[in-house]
């Protein structure tokens, strides 16, 4: 039985591994983003992008360290010869695992501003080429506007 907990808390701490992994290993790859940068900046948003990887890089940094603190915690801290000190280690979990939820709904709240304003950003652009257009569907010049 013990085997068993070892290997159902080793799976869960490997996927909770698997994902900082994929994410850390993607940014070394890429190891030049100024297309990405370049983007944001044209959108006026160049610090939306640094808070947005900072953020997401933070996250993963907390993912992989809950990871490994819940295996360790479920599998060598022992409760019953130092409570409170297996207590304080379940606490720091928790703390840690709320600190990752709330980064997550920040960069929720970020990502759906963001959304609403490039959506009004192309409606704007939208009706700028429309007001360019004659209903004859000749462009007008930029001067009879």
């Amino acid at each position: 039985m013990a085997e068993l907990h070892t290997v159902l808390t080793g799976l869960i701490s490997g996927v909770g591994l698997v994902v900082p992994a994929v994410y850390f290993v993607g940014r070394a790859v890429q190891k030049d983003d100024s297309a990405a940068r370049a983007l944001w900046a044209r959108l006026d948003l160049p610090h939306v992008y640094d808070r947005r990887r900072r953020r997401r890089t933070l996250g993963m940094a907390i993912m992989a360290l809950i990871s490994v603190v819940f295996f360790l915690g479920a599998n060598y801290i022992d409760p019953r010869p130092q409570p409170n000190l297996s207590l304080l280690f379940w606490i720091v979990l928790l703390v840690m695992l709320v600190w990752l939820c709330v980064l997550a709904l920040v960069d929720l709240a970020e990502v759906r501003r963001l959304r609403k304003r490039l959506l009004m950003a192309a409606r704007q652009m939208f009706k700028e080429e429309l007001g360019q257009c004659d209903p004859t569907g000749e462009t007008r010049p930029d001067e009879e506007r």
